[in-house]
């Protein structure tokens, strides 16, 4: 069994998706919704003692957008969040350096937290130490080496709160700020 540090908060497991993360008008990443998210999260890294976890959607949809490619088969789409992952940790470090929070990237795919219990251990151990150095753990599903169909991102959502204990989940598929309209589940 890992050991990890006691804390008095909750662990937060939060959950973007596409449409969060797109500006379907101006067909771009980002704008004033990422903002409010990373504002968001800041706060809570900042001035609480919760700890969060981003799963976050789009390698695809940036590699998409970076190629001006259509993903249609398995190597497309695999080609396609190589293409994007780059660009979407990217302008997650840009936004969230603006709060002077560190990320990391986590890249899984379902085997490393559903089937093996030696990777399952090493994504528990990278997350907890990325809460124990109070830095952003970013979860992607990784789409460049799965073998099997791309999951949905609310899939690996959940695979994660399998290996966390006291988490709190928030599904933001569409965001108008995740502190004021965050809901919970305790898993405890």
């Amino acid at each position: 069994m890992i050991h990890q540090k006691q804390h008095s908060g909750e662990r937060i497991v939060v959950k973007i998706g596409t449409e969060s993360l797109f500006q379907w008008e101006n067909r771009e990443f980002g704008g004033e919704k990422i903002k409010t998210l990373c504002s968001d999260i800041s706060y809570i890294l900042h001035k609480t003692s919760d700890e969060v976890v981003l799963v976050s959607s789009w390698a695809v949809g940036f590699g998409t957008q970076i190629t001006g490619e259509i993903k249609e088969d398995i190597i497309s789409k695999q080609y396609l969040a190589s293409v994007g992952q780059k660009a979407l940790m990217t302008a997650y470090d840009v936004y969230f350096s603006k709060h002077h929070i560190i990320t990391g990237q986590v890249l899984a795919t379902h085997a490393d937290i559903e089937d093996d219990e030696i990777r399952k251990e090493s994504v528990q151990r990278v997350l907890w130490f990325h809460f124990m150095k109070r830095t952003l753990p970013i979860v992607n599903e990784n789409d460049t080496i799965s073998s099997e169909e791309m999951l949905i991102m609310i899939v690996m959502h959940f695979l994660l709160l399998s290996l966390l204990r006291r988490t709190c989940c928030i599904l933001l598929p569409t965001l108008t700020g995740c502190i004021e309209t965050r809901t919970s589940q305790n898993l405890g």
